[in-house]
This record gives structure tokens, C-alpha cells and sequence, in this order.
């Protein structure tokens, strides 16, 4: 029994997972999420088929913003098991069981890691399943952010290797930690994947502090090149993305310091610590109140977690592993609040890569970890005495009181949190957004006042569990296992909140009457969701129709600066509005809009205004459909996606080239606008010419062209330096021309164009990350060292 014990805690974990999200694994639904629904779903559905299809990568998506790189956008969990799975596996239901199998991945981690600092088996199964399904993890569900999950499942994995591997001195284990480091960058968040690396040094060095005089000078030297083994296949596992970013940085929105406000937007709010002892706090979705302009998650983690918790830095503060984790937690807590102390300012001028992120309350997941550490460390310890006593009465008095105190106060709470958030918000957000805060909050108080005497309730089961253990009325196992399922009876409903099933693809993304009208056409053409309720969540390019549109983390920086967005990431075309004819350089066909109404004399007159601006706006278009919902418009101007111009004018910046192109006399069809000179003289006349495409696909362009005389063919494209382009077989200059998109030289007379993406950085970073898993894989055929002694575990 004891030799399979991990293995049945291991099935335990895995049977709740399943147990949990149910139907959805095996097909029946599909699980929502904001993000994921978002364009998430399309995007990851495109790549795997076009892998399975083309047995390589699409290193480019041309589906949304007139293409962008993929690899060197971020574009997620390309290099993966998870990939792997999506091959033979629906997107979908490859989706709902990675948020299954991170919960199990989780609970074992914390289960491996309280085994290693010396906890009892049975309460050591009951930490892995707290943390495992802990509120901020499992409430991830709801936005899709299934990376944040990863990332934050994988943490004590992590952590219990690290700490195997310098208790047994053995290489394996720091091979093992590297590699699932590395799985955490490629698969999880990487964000919450960098927040890691200072916890896990500082962990090494206390360490390495504590056990300064039981390490002889060979086991030094071993641990030393583990820890390098370590961070070496972490950095070789995610090179696939290391390379392809940092070459497209200057060109991609992201990845740039934005200042100090962005680095703590998205910041925790101290008072929402609260949430810790009822989820009800500042709201749940929709009745969120508090100072973020929405929340799609929890941070409570269960009163369990909260008595065992205080107990443990109350009356077990001196042992070494509860001392370091009140560190962590300390640190990563004001971290969490972000802007809200003056604190943060220390981490955002002394840590590298801060200035960079925004939203610091992802940290949240380490205070979880390091409250389970010491909780757990507390129930191991523990003893009845009258210490144990006053601090069970004190712990569950406290909740009484809350309970009390927010039930009586009610009216003057509500008048004070309304004033409190006025005050706060007044700068930021508009008066009618703060009036439907303090509405959320009059609607969430009854919630609230119902969670503090759910709390106390299970509050006092906990402690009186507890007390009948120690006491002997209950054995060991049975006090576990019933606070086990007092637990899952306390979180699950809570957490079923941010679980929303729908129907599954083919009927979710079913095309609608806009999709079915422009299939018809089977052109290459781009179109254009002025307002369509599907312009961002990836019904058109599972479709196959390209989006100028589109939702997207890190869209091309020239392409934003062209539409008039370069201060978001957003597709917000105000200059194409203002400029439309900067619309027919885009390659867009194909308008949406709603239909506008007959009569404009029933509405307000600055909403008139608005009306007749929008007709002006599209009186230059011809009404090609009118349907139940939208109408759709045919753009006369457009230009083709390859197209031959026979004059160019050479500008000294592209910011003139941009003003130059804005002008309405501008004609794309008798000239374009260029930096670099071209090597033949401009014409004055149009060429006669024509173009064949042989091959249109993310990674390479292939075409005949016939011309009378020579030059610039003009890709409707975005420009990348990654593309590069072969006349004849030869390698010739990529020019970017009219501001945003891709030129090349011609000479008159026939010829064989090819466009190719390179793809040299993404190609080193692939073969790194081949070599990064190979060693990962040998480190589970390595030996792992002897079992850790008593000295090892945590002691006073």
C-alpha cells in the first residue's frame, strides 16, 4: 500500500478532474471563455490543421490585420504536447483537458512538495488538492486563460524539484525542473512564468544558507551544474519563441516600456485581500464593484486554507520553511497590489522586465502556494494545547464578528464603500460607470453578508474537526478526509460560477448570412467588419475570409501607426475612416455594417450628425446585400493583393510617405511612395502586365508575371523583414513601400516571383527547443539519488 501511495493520490487527483468538468472532455459542449472565444479558438484550431495538413509550422497568419508573424507574436503552445494533441484531438476538447489536467498537475505538485518538507501522507493528499483547486486557478476557466492555469499548476512542481534535487544532490532532478520550467514558458503564461524566477533563487539561496555547513565541496559542484543544467534547458526549451520575438520587438505594438501606469494597470486592490474570506467581497462577474473596471476571477482559496494558514504563522512562525514563506508571501502580496503602494515602484526600477508587464496581480498564485506551504507545515505540528485553543476560538470569533458587523452595518457599509470607490474612480472612470459600480455593490451585499456566514460556518466545521482529531473522537484519516469534502463542498460552488458550457464548434461558429454571401467569393480579398458582431472572435477566418480586423495580443506596429491605433493593440481604424481611401490599399473587397435607418428625423441631432457622417462615410461604397442583420458593401477602389506599378516618388521618411498617401488625389494604381531608390528610372505610363498566382499560403507567395516594362510589384501585405523575395530564382531587395506594405523590383518581360518568410530566427529557435526537450526527456532515465533524511525536512 505505501509503495503505491503517490500513485493512488496521483488517480485521486486525476478522478476529481475528470469528475469535474465532466461531459466537456468527451465532446458534449464546449467550455466558454471570454479570451478564448475571443479569436483564441480559431487561431489554435488554423495551426493544427494547417500542421497536420502541410507538416510544418504557419510562421504567418493572414487571417486578421493584414497578416502578422506567429512564432514571433507569441502565438501560443505552437512547440507543445498540446499541439501534439490538437492533431489528433478537437481543439475544443484538447481545451477543456488541459484545464482538467492542470488541476491534477497541480494537486500533485503540492502533494511531491509537501512530501519533500517531511508533511504525513494523509494531509499532504488533502494540500494538493486545496492548492489544485484553489479559486484563482480554477476561475481562470471563465476567460480562458488556460496559460495562466499552467503556469500557476506547474509552480510547485517546479519547486518540489529544485528542493529534490538539493536535498539528494542528484542531476535529475534539476534536469527535471529545467524541463518543466520550460513547459511552463511554452504552455503556460509567460508573465506568470518570469514571476518565478526570483521566488525559486531566493529559494535556492535560503538553501543554500540553511544547509551551509552539511554540503561537502563534490556535492556543491553537483548541485552547482544541476542549477546551470537547470536554467540551460529552460532557455533551450523556449528558444523557440526566444529568437523569433526579439527580432520582431521592433516591429511588433507589445514589448515596448509604456511607463508606470501601464505596468500597474490591472493592479489588486489591497481591499480586495478580503476576498480571501468570502469570494463575495468585492462581487463575483457581473457584480464586481470594486477599483478594476472588470474581474473575471477569485483569490479565495477556502477557510481551510485561511485557518490552517493563520495558525501556521501564528504559532509555528520559528521553523525554517513557515519563516521563508511569510517572506514570499509578504513580498508577492504587495507586489500583487501593485500601484496601490508605493512599494511597487522598488520592483518597478530594480527588476528587469517589470516595465514591460502590466497587471501584477498574476503574482497572486505564489501567495496561495506559500499560505498552503505554511498551513500545511501548521497541521503537521499541530497539537492541543492552550495556544491551539485560544487561537481556534480567536480565529472562528473574528468570523462571527465580520458576520455580525457587516450584517448590522449594512446601510452605513454601503454608503461608505460608495464613497470610497467615487473617490477612488472619480479620476479614471466615468460618472455612469462608477454609478453601475455602486449599483453591483448594493446588488452584491446580500451575496456578501450570505458568504461571511458560509465562511463562519465552515470555519467552525474545520476547527471542530480538527479538535476531534486531536482530542481522538476521529481518526486521522476520517477528520481528513471529511474536511477533504467539506472543501470541494465549499469551492466547487463557487467555481462553478466561472464554468459556462455552450454548444460545441460546428454549431457555435455556424456562418451566419455574411459568411455564406462572401464565400460565394472565391477571390483573395479582404473585408472589412465595420459593425459585426463577429469581427473578433474568428467565425470569418475559420471561414477562410481574411479580416483587416480581427483580435490579436500583439498586432504589427506600423499596421497600427497606419490605421491610426498606435497607442493600443486594439483595432480601432480611425484614420481609415477619416481616410478612406487608405481602405483600398488593404486589399478590402467586402464592407459589414448594420443597416442604417430610413428616417433620420425621429433621432437627436448630434445623433443625426452621426448618421449622415456614417452615410457620406459610406456613399463612396456600392450595397452589394442587404440581409435580416447586416448589410455588406462592395468596395469599387480596392486594389488587387499583387499588383504592378510603373512610377515611384522617393521620400526621406516614412512618416512623409504616410502623410503623402493620406492625400485623396493619391492614386496606388499610377505611382507609389519609397525610401530607397529603385535601380530603373520611373515611367509615366501604367504597365500592361499580368500576374498568375500559383501558390497564396501563410509561408511563401508564388507567381508568373508578364509585364511590358519594368517595375515595383506591391504585395498587399504587411512588412516583415523575415519575407524575402527570389525574381527568377535570384534573391532581391524587399522594399517597404507606401508606408505598410511589401515592393519588389521587376524588370520588364517574364518572370517567376517568389515570396518566402524565412523564418532563420524561428528555425534556430526550433532546433534549440528540439535539443532542450531531447535532455528533459533524459532526465527520467536518470537516477534519482537516495531518499531525504530526516535532517532535510523541516525542523525548528
Amino acid at each position: 500500500m505505501k509503495k503505491y501511495r503517490d500513485i493512488y493520490a496521483f488517480l485521486f487527483y486525476f478522478i476529481l478532474g475528470i469528475v469535474y468538468f465532466g461531459k466537456v472532455l468527451f465532446g458534449k459542449g464546449m467550455l466558454f471563455g471570454t479570451d478564448w472565444l475571443l479569436g483564441a479558438y480559431a487561431n489554435q484550431s488554423w495551426m493544427a490543421q494547417f500542421v497536420k495538413t502541410y507538416h510544418e509550422f504557419a510562421y504567418w497568419n493572414p487571417y486578421i490585420f493584414c497578416g502578422y508573424p506567429t512564432v514571433a507574436s507569441f502565438f501560443g503552445e505552437m512547440f507543445t504536447p498540446v499541439l501534439f494533441m490538437r492533431l489528433f484531438v478537437p481543439t475544443h476538447i484538447t481545451f477543456a483537458w488541459l484545464f482538467a489536467s492542470m488541476t491534477f498537475v497541480g494537486s500533485f505538485g503540492m502533494y511531491l512538495f509537501l512530501k519533500e518538507i517531511g508533511i504525513r501522507p494523509i494531509y499532504r493528499i488533502l494540500g494538493g488538492l486545496v492548492y489544485g483547486w484553489s479559486g484563482f486557478f480554477l476561475s481562470t476557466v471563465y476567460a480562458g486563460h488556460h496559460s495562466r492555469m499552467v503556469s500557476a499548476e506547474l509552480f510547485p512542481l517546479i519547486m518540489y524539484l529544485i528542493l529534490a534535487g538539493m536535498n539528494r544532490k542528484s542531476i535529475r532532478y534539476f534536469i527535471l525542473a529545467g524541463g518543466t520550467g520550460g513547459l511552463a514558458l511554452l504552455m503556460g503564461h509567460f508573465q506568470m512564468t518570469y514571476y518565478m524566477v526570483p521566488t525559486a533563487l531566493a529559494f535556492v539561496i535560503y538553501i543554500f544558507v540553511i544547509n551551509r555547513k552539511d554540503y561537502k565541496r563534490e556535492e556543491l559542484k553537483r548541485i552547482g551544474i544541476g542549477l546551470g543544467l537547470t536554467l540551460l534547458i529552460g532557455f533551450l526549451m523556449y528558444s523557440f519563441y526566444i529568437f523569433p520575438v526579439l527580432k520582431n520587438m521592433p516591429y511588433a505594438s507589445r514589448g515596448a516600456t509604456r511607463g508606470y501606469e501601464f505596468a500597474t494597470s490591472w493592479s489588486m486592490p489591497p481591499e480586495e485581500t478580503l476576498n480571501l474570506i468570502t469570494p463575495h467581497f468585492s462581487g463575483l462577474l457581473d457584480n464586481y464593484w470594486g477599483r478594476n473596471y472588470f474581474k473575471l476571477h477569485t483569490e479565495f482559496a477556502g477557510i481551510l486554507v485561511l485557518l490552517l494558514f493563520f495558525g501556521g504563522a501564528i504559532l509555528e512562525y520559528r521553523r525554517r520553511w513557515v519563516k521563508f514563506f511569510l517572506w514570499v508571501l509578504g513580498v508577492t502580496l504587495i507586489f500583487a497590489w501593485g500601484g496601490h503602494t508605493f512599494f511597487f515602484r522598488i520592483f518597478y526600477y530594480l527588476l528587469p522586465g517589470i516595465k514591460k508587464f502590466r497587471a501584477p496581480n498574476m503574482i497572486f498564485y505564489q501567495c496561495v502556494f506559500s499560505m498552503v506551504v505554511i498551513g500545511f507545515i501548521f497541521l503537521e505540528h499541530i497539537k492541543w494545547d492552550k495556544r491551539l485553543r485560544n487561537y481556534l476560538i480567536g480565529f472562528t470569533g473574528f468570523l462571527f464578528l465580520m458576520a455580525i458587523i457587516f450584517s448590522i452595518g449594512r446601510s452605513g457599509f454601503i454608503s461608505s464603500f460608495s464613497s470610497f470607490i467615487s473617490s477612488k474612480l472619480a479620476r479614471t472612470y466615468s460618472q455612469q460607470l462608477i454609478m453601475q459600480k455602486i449599483s453591483a455593490l448594493r446588488q452584491n451585499y446580500s451575496h456578501l453578508i450570505k458568504g461571511l456566514w458560509l465562511s463562519l460556518l465552515f470555519g467552525l466545521l474545520y476547527a471542530g474537526i480538527i479538535i476531534g482529531i486531536l482530542q481522538r473522537r476521529l481518526k486521522g484519516w476520517m477528520g481528513v478526509t471529511i474536511m477533504g469534502i467539506l472543501f470541494l463542498l465549499e469551492m466547487w460552488p463557487v467555481e462553478r460560477r466561472f464554468v459556462k458550457i455552450v454548444p460545441t464548434p460546428d454549431v457555435y461558429f455556424a456562418p451566419d448570412e455574411v459568411v455564406n454571401f462572401i464565400k460565394l467569393d472565391t477571390g483573395k480579398f479582404r473585408v472589412f467588419p465595420l459593425r459585426y458582431q463577429h469581427d473578433k472572435d474568428g467565425l470569418l477566418m475559420i471561414n477562410g475570409i481574411e479580416n483587416i480586423g480581427g483580435y490579436g495580443g500583439n498586432p504589427p506596429k506600423l499596421y497600427q501607426k497606419y490605421i491610426g491605433a498606435e497607442k493600443t493593440v486594439l483595432f480601432q481604424p480611425m484614420a481609415l475612416i477619416r481616410n478612406p481611401h487608405l481602405i483600398d490599399l488593404l486589399n478590402v473587397k467586402y464592407l459589414i455594417d448594420m443597416p442604417l435607418p430610413e428616417d433620420f428625423s425621429k433621432y437627436p441631432q448630434n445623433v443625426r450628425q452621426q448618421l449622415v457622417y456614417w452615410q457620406n462615410f459610406l456613399s463612396r461604397f456600392e450595397m452589394v446585400y442587404q440581409g435580416k442583420n447586416y448589410v455588406i458593401y462592395n468596395n469599387p477602389y480596392a486594389c488587387e493583393r499583387v499588383y504592378l506599378v510603373g512610377n515611384y516618388h522617393v521620400l526621406d521618411s516614412h512618416e512623409r510617405i504616410l502623410n503623402a498617401i493620406k492625400n485623396p488625389d493619391y492614386s496606388y494604381k499610377d505611382s507609389v511612395f519609397l525610401v530607397d531608390k529603385p535601380e530603373f528610372e520611373p515611367g509615366n505610363s501604367r504597365p500592361d502586365y499580368q500576374i498568375d498566382i500559383e501558390e497564396y499560403s501563410p509561408n511563401r507567395i508564388l507567381l508568373k508575371l508578364r509585364t511590358d516594362i519594368p517595375g515595383i510589384l506591391v504585395f498587399s501585405e504587411n512588412y516583415h523583414p523575415e519575407w524575402s523575395a527570389y525574381v527568377d530564382g535570384k534573391k532581391v531587395k524587399v522594399h517597404r513601400v507606401n508606408f505598410l506594405f511589401r515592393g519588389v523590383e521587376v524588370p520588364a518581360g517574364e518572370h517567376r516571383v517568389s515570396m518566402v518568410y524565412s523564418a532563420k530566427p524561428e528555425h534556430l529557435g526550433l532546433y534549440l527547443s528540439i535539443l532542450g526537450y531531447l535532455l528533459f526527456i533524459v532526465g527520467f532515465f536518470l537516477p534519482g539519488g537516495g531518499k531525504v533524511s530526516d535532517k532535510d525536512k523541516d525542523k525548528d
